[in-house]
């Protein structure tokens, strides 16, 4: 019989803490260069402004209203590494007590740069990780991760059919997906190189694994065996394929709810202790399963479904924005749908620096393609933040420049130093102007010389470094 219990909940929870500590890990190497008090996007601003407008903790719920210096910043990334450690060596739930506040804390203060659905992912699986009692699991506890890993697939699934471009649908999707990832990995390239049928067939198998496979969560023990081979190759195939950070081996931490204790003893691991749970925590975890089950309905419903039609799903509707007003700051909710369309051309924002009258100077942006010979890394769990946010705003190349791409020039003109750590090699200390360009990148084949070919697309009109408040206006 399928019995998940102890085990799976301390083996669950131990990789949890894992993967909480490389996101920490990850974090604590850009922190300051993102949002530090010389860095793209300076918390002290956004907190002053929180004031002027006398918003709350519970609007803008970060602990660095206490202190944002560069110091609490680097402190909360120790604390929470330490905390993500401890949780490996001694699984249990006193960890997420620490980190999870944290984290959220770092997400608020991070803004554009921790806006990725992974980082809820996070914060999500680890708030009702809180339920869990590792010696004494109840049913609603352990429910409550599994759901968590149906949402997750379904949503995606869900939002993939609703493309507006249709792409997954008639199966175009992957025949662009490996070259256009934010940031591709080693076997992009390979995949990329598919014949077209097999790319068309892929999309297809893609809609198949995120709307039937987590389905077999509510099967017997066979079914959810097969889920959690199928789910782990298609992860897998993320994982090698394209870099997304710690959103990978947090999918498949969530797969270990399709195992039982009887399948990870035959591993020679050992059940820690058991015992009944407690009426109360029965009745808790109970409420907690129902209430998130719910609104995670509703708030799937109001991202996804489109406009409600007649009066009852109207005032629904308008019922879960109220709702949705309260909780989202706290991001334990979330909806997730990924690539709910696939770009269909790689767009790269090139920073170049004139040092003289008439030369430009290319920044290679590290993990960026930048120059066509350079290979294509493999990131994972690391997650490079500013090289996101440049793959986003090449998907808009002639709209407006966002503010952490107008601070950056500014920081190259007057103090390159602060985000030497950005680029493969230091930005000059005395350039003269500043310019964003964009290429066209597109993937060569294997056995071609270089990884890529790139062709122009447009160019900003530069800003001379003697003119930064017209800089500092874009």
């Amino acid at each position: 019989m399928y019995a998940p219990g102890p085990l799976v909940a301390r083996v669950y929870l131990r990789l949890l803490a894992l993967v909480s500590l490389c996101a920490w890990l990850s974090m604590a190497g850009q922190i300051l260069v993102l949002i530090g008090a010389h860095g793209l996007l300076p918390i002290a601003p956004l907190l002053d402004e929180a004031r002027r407008q006398h918003a709350s903790f519970f609007e803008l719920p970060t602990l660095f209203w206490l202190s944002a210096s560069d110091g609490a910043l680097l402190g909360a990334t120790c604390l929470g590494a330490a905390a993500s450690l401890y949780g490996v060596m001694r699984p249990g739930r006193v960890w997420i007590a620490l980190s999870l506040p944290l984290y959220l804390s770092v997400c608020i203060a991070a803004q554009d740069f921790c806006g990725f659905q992974w980082d809820n992912l996070l914060l999500e699986t680890s708030f009702l990780a809180l339920f869990l009692d590792v010696n004494a699991p109840t049913r609603a506890a352990m429910w409550l991760p599994r759901l968590l890993l149906v949402k997750l697939y379904l949503e995606s699934g869900i939002a993939k059919l609703g493309s507006p471009l249709g792409d997954w649908i008639s199966g175009s999707a992957m025949t662009v997906y490996f070259e256009t990832a934010p940031l591709p990995a080693p076997l992009a390239r390979m995949f990329h190189s598919f014949p077209p049928g097999l790319l068309h067939a892929s999309a297809w198998g893609v809609l198949v694994v995120e709307l039937l496979v987590p389905l077999f969560v509510f099967g017997p023990r066979r079914l959810k065996r097969v889920a959690f081979v199928l789910l782990g190759a298609f992860q897998l195939v993320n994982l090698f394929t394209a870099n997304y950070g710690f959103f990978v081996p947090l999918s498949l931490v969530l797969q270990v709810w399709l195992l039982d204790d009887e399948t990870l003893q035959r591993l020679r691991l050992r059940a820690p202790e058991a015992r009944s749970p407690m009426r109360r925590a029965r009745i808790a975890t109970t409420g907690v399963l129902v209430i998130w089950t719910l609104l995670s309905v509703l708030d799937g419903h109001l991202h996804l479904g489109g406009e409600s039609k007649g009066a009852f799903m109207a005032r629904i509707d308008r019922l879960t924005i109220s709702m949705r007003e309260r909780y989202a700051p706290f991001r334990v909710i979330g909806t997730y749908h990924l690539f709910t369309y696939v770009t269909t051309e790689r767009i790269e924002p090139i920073i170049e620096v004139r040092t003289d009258d008439t030369t430009w100077t290319e920044l290679v942006v590290r993990y960026k393609p930048g120059l066509l010979d350079r290979g294509l890394p493999f990131l994972a769990p690391h997650q490079p933040r500013v090289a996101f946010q440049l793959w986003f705003h090449g998907l808009a190349a002639t709209g407006r420049a966002p503010r952490y791409l107008v601070r950056l020039e500014q920081l190259l003109c007057e103090s390159p130093a602060a985000v030497a750590s950005l680029f493969t090699t230091p930005p000059p200390p005395h350039a003269l102007a500043v310019r964003i360009r964009y290429d066209r990148y597109t993937l060569t084949r294997p056995g071609e010389p270089n990884t890529w070919r790139r062709e122009p697309h447009s160019v900003r009109p530069e800003w001379p470094c003697t003119d930064r408040e017209e800089i500092g206006q874009r």
